[in-house]
């Protein structure tokens, strides 16, 4: 008698399953995952360091003394309330670029191929040298809408003698406004408004996490949507910065992007000894770090990442 066959659906495998179903089993395979651990985290830090110039172009745009704000500002802005707790989206927009690389690689595999990877840093880097041009050549100025002079009054946190209470004793309404106060209006330029880089840095990431089927791509679309509310209702940006962001993703997408999924550049690294690979994820990232250490002395502004990621007050030192 032969045995009776399950007629149900196979079992899906648990995800601990499928991350070792995904892990290198030869030695080759390792090394290849180290290379591309090296190279993921370097593409992570040249992005992350090219995010400090962000300051330093800022007030060398401003010292052209030439405001462009009057014709993007609107009697619209002015009216816009703000809206404190959207300094949340706004501030996870710089994990961005980390979530894209779990995805991609949960999605397609840690060693298939590290294509998806580059694409998507190196259109990421090249919408933000379009808006770095942007903010040299065409310096608008949010001064007529920033709060960095009206400091949240937070009534729950300072006692009698105008100190610092916190704790439980702080509102969640207090909390935000005062992060929203300091990692906005006290630790960013003024000079760095159209277009919106937050925008287009989302916005072009939903693109990419649709066209790779990325997993969380729904998650990608939703966020970029709500970053759009959060650049205007956190007062960092004017209203018309908005779609003028959406152009530069659009554009950087379809001339950018769409051009490179017809390039191989998995064989890239195959063109390059271990060594010289290795040398170049080091040296990449160092040079940026230079080059901001030098224009942030020139321009007299630097960003203050680890302040500015803990929500502390500016060091005036």
């Amino acid at each position: 008698m032969r045995p009776r066959q399950s007629q149900g659906k196979a079992k899906a495998p648990t995800p601990i399953q499928v991350i070792e179903d995904r892990m290198p089993q030869s030695r080759k395979e390792k090394d290849s995952l180290w290379a591309v651990g090296v190279e993921i985290f370097a593409w992570n830090l040249c992005m992350l360091f090219y995010g400090f110039l962000y300051n330093p172009i800022g007030e060398l745009a401003a010292a052209r003394n030439v405001d462009y704000s009057i014709y993007i500002c609107t009697e619209w802005d002015s009216m816009v309330p703000v809206v404190p707790f959207m300094v949340v989206p706004y501030f996870l927009v710089y994990f961005i670029p980390g979530v894209y690389t779990m995805g991609t690689l949960w999605s397609q595999g840690i060693l298939r191929s590290l294509d998806p990877v580059r694409r998507y840093f190196f259109t990421q880097i090249l919408v933000m040298t379009i808006c770095y041009i942007l903010y040299i050549v065409f310096p608008t100025s949010i001064e007529s809408i920033s709060m960095r002079d009206q400091p949240p009054i937070i009534s729950t946190l300072i006692d009698s003698n105008g100190e610092g209470v916190g704790g439980i004793m702080a509102t969640l309404a207090d909390h935000f406004a005062l992060m929203n106060y300091r990692f906005v209006h006290q630790h960013m330029t003024l000079y760095c408004a159209c277009p919106s880089m937050h925008v287009s840095l989302t916005l072009c990431m939903a693109f990419v996490h649709y066209k790779e089927s990325v997993v969380g791509w729904t998650w990608a679309v939703l966020g970029a949507i709500v970053t759009f509310f959060s650049t205007v209702l956190t007062r960092a940006h004017y209203i018309l910065d908005v779609p003028f962001g959406m152009m530069v993703a659009c554009l950087m997408y379809q001339c950018i992007y769409l051009p490179l999924r017809s390039l191989n550049l998995q064989n890239i690294k195959g063109l390059l000894s271990k060594n010289t690979h290795l040398a170049m994820c080091a040296i990449f990232p160092a040079l940026i770090l230079i080059v901001n250490e030098y224009l942030s002395n020139i321009a007299g502004m630097r960003t203050d990442f680890i302040r500015m990621m803990f929500f502390l007050a500016p060091d005036d030192n």
